[in-house]
């Protein structure tokens, strides 16, 4: 199910937050708190009314204009479970076009890019598109494409890229066929780490 949180009213919500409740209840009850800050203050908040439910909206990385930006390093949750297909068939792991998620990403020197899903509870497929000239469009090629990597060990996709400094690039996250689930995606450079990247350097 999905959190959504509204602020002042219930038009436009803030964000959602995807909870996994079945691992969270033990007795068939669970105790949810809610804390709210803003610039390093805390405020109090009244919550007039909640509910979780099985949300059938698509989250905001449903397509390729709203990617989310990935840091080098960092690790992202994601969920495909209510994405919708944005039409661009990667070309492996089977025929069809993906549920998918979009992510990005950018280089900033000479050297290898490793983008991984592994650990991701479903049978996943992995594409990557140059985003020299903005989105990829129907019929694009991606740089890349992964269904399952032995890296991972299992049915999970992971791909090492090599790429020049400076360059953008835009990830493509779906299922083997039209398979659908929750995981997590990596980005981290491998290679090209400048000399200075260190104070002491």
């Amino acid at each position: 199910p999905v959190l959504r949180v509204y602020l002042d009213d219930l038009v436009t919500p803030l964000f959602d937050v995807i909870v996994d409740i079945s691992a969270l209840l033990q007795t068939n009850s669970a105790w949810f708190g809610f804390t709210g800050t803003t610039g390093g203050v805390v405020s109090t908040y009244t919550l007039l009314d909640w509910s979780f439910v099985t949300s059938t909206i698509p989250y905001s990385y449903d397509d390729c204009v709203s990617a989310i930006t990935m840091q080098l390093g960092n690790t992202c949750e994601f969920s495909t479970t209510v994405a919708t297909a944005s039409g661009l068939n990667p070309g492996c792991g089977g025929a069809g076009n993906p549920l998918d998620a979009w992510f990005s990403f950018q280089t900033v020197c000479d050297g290898d890019y490793r983008v991984s899903l592994c650990g991701s509870a479903f049978d996943t497929r992995l594409a990557i598109y140059s985003g020299a000239a903005g989105c990829p469009t129907i019929g694009s090629t991606p740089v890349a494409c992964n269904d399952n990597s032995a890296a991972c060990g299992g049915s999970a996709s992971e791909i090492v890229l090599t790429a020049s400094a400076g360059e953008t690039y835009f990830v493509q996250v779906g299922g083997a066929g039209a398979l659908a689930g929750n995981g997590s995606i990596s980005v981290q450079q491998l290679s090209g780490v400048p000399t200075n990247d260190l104070c002491s350097a």
